[in-house]
């Protein structure tokens, strides 16, 4: 079919935005590594299949592009029926790990040990899943489609929807279902629930509040303390104070950051003041670690979400198509789909605070 310019230019600059992201990502994730956590797992096993999708799909619209003079751009052949098995592959690949990544959301806030503390053979286990289907599924019904790229042809239009789209369709309302149940459950839960960014590396840490309504237990010690590091020893600025707990000198501190008490121990910053509520209980302290969890795979939210949205225009184009002729503005609007990637690596980089530990990590370097 002949190629319109007005449908290939935009979804071939929006797989190219989601492919230099995507390396991008990758790049600065193997030197800047993050903390170990199933999350990560997830993020990487999602981003990979995200750097596959646009790196195929930006070959076959760069080859589309240099042949759009040519009566048909793409041709049927093996170059077109490899294109189509990869973007399928990667296709479905993220698919299901969108429906992986939601799955874990609900069950850590089910208290479920397999997304809290999973061993290596059950992460691996679980980021295989998603690679599973696209592997058993693949069919030789590849070649060129409106897009910049070979697929399942219109005319085996049974099998577009049996081995994509219903798929799609069902994760969609699964991942919808799953988070309203989340965002209930939680609210019941919890109340008042505000997750933001935080990072491990840097020690600048942004707020993260979850109010929990829970009753408080019957014995419990509060210790409020304030911890001014200085070059002298621990003894030396420890003073007891008329109630027999710990006293830390006051002092001006420019910079402040905020930290959580950890099994017994101050973590302790340069030129920072350290403001620590202990809740000497066990249950205080289960509870405190499971807040901890869950505020890390909260992080998770922001790839669904945004894989929804942007997956919607191409839903409707492909359904216009099973009933006629898809308009032009549908298929142009289409090539938000390849902003996947684009999409994904922005959330990791702002979750994860990538700028806090490229930032962190300079500064090191400087000073050792």
């Amino acid at each position: 079919m002949p190629l319109q310019l007005v449908v290939a230019i935009p979804t071939f600059v929006c797989s190219c935005l989601s492919l230099l992201a995507s390396t991008t990502f990758a790049i600065f994730y193997l030197i800047f590594p993050p903390e170990r956590h199933f999350r990560q797992a997830l993020i990487v096993n999602l981003l990979v299949a995200d750097l596959i999708n646009s790196a195929n799909n930006t070959v076959s619209g760069a080859v589309a592009l240099s042949r759009r003079h040519d009566a048909e751009a793409l041709k049927q052949g093996p170059a077109c029926i490899a294109n189509g098995y990869i973007g399928q592959f990667s296709v479905q690949a993220i698919d299901f790990n969108i429906l992986i990544i939601s799955v874990a959301v609900l069950l850590t806030i089910r208290q479920s040990r397999i997304v809290t503390e999973p061993p290596w053979w059950q992460v691996i286990l679980i980021c295989a899943i998603p690679w599973i289907p696209p592997i058993i599924t693949r069919l030789h019904f590849y070649g060129p489609v409106s897009g910049n790229w070979c697929w399942i042809q219109a005319t085996h239009f049974s099998m577009r929807y049996a081995l994509t789209h219903a798929w799609r369709i069902a994760i969609f309302v699964l991942t919808i279902a799953i988070y309203t149940y989340v965002y209930i459950y939680l609210k019941r839960v919890y109340g008042k629930l505000h997750i933001s960014t935080t990072s491990g590396h840097t020690g600048i840490q942004t707020e993260t509040e979850m109010q929990h309504d829970m009753p408080p237990p019957d014995r419990h010690i509060r210790v409020r303390s304030s911890i001014i590091t200085s070059h002298e020893s621990d003894e030396q600025l420890m003073v007891p104070g008329a109630s027999g707990m710990a006293k830390w000198p006051e002092d001006n501190v420019s910079t402040t950051h905020s930290t959580a008490y950890r099994k017994g121990r101050y973590a302790l910053g340069s030129s920072a003041e350290i403001r620590a509520v202990v809740l000497a209980t066990p249950a205080a302290e289960k509870a405190r670690e499971r807040k901890t969890a869950l505020r890390k795979m909260l992080l998770l939210n922001g790839y669904p979400t945004l894989y929804i949205l942007l997956w919607m225009p191409g839903i409707a184009n492909r359904i216009a198509e099973a009933f006629g002729t898809s308009p032009t503005w549908l298929r142009v609007a289409q090539a938000s789909t390849q902003l996947v990637g684009l999409a994904n690596a922005m959330t990791y980089a702002y979750n994860e605070q990538l700028r806090g530990r490229m930032r962190g990590r300079t500064t090191r370097r400087m000073f050792s």
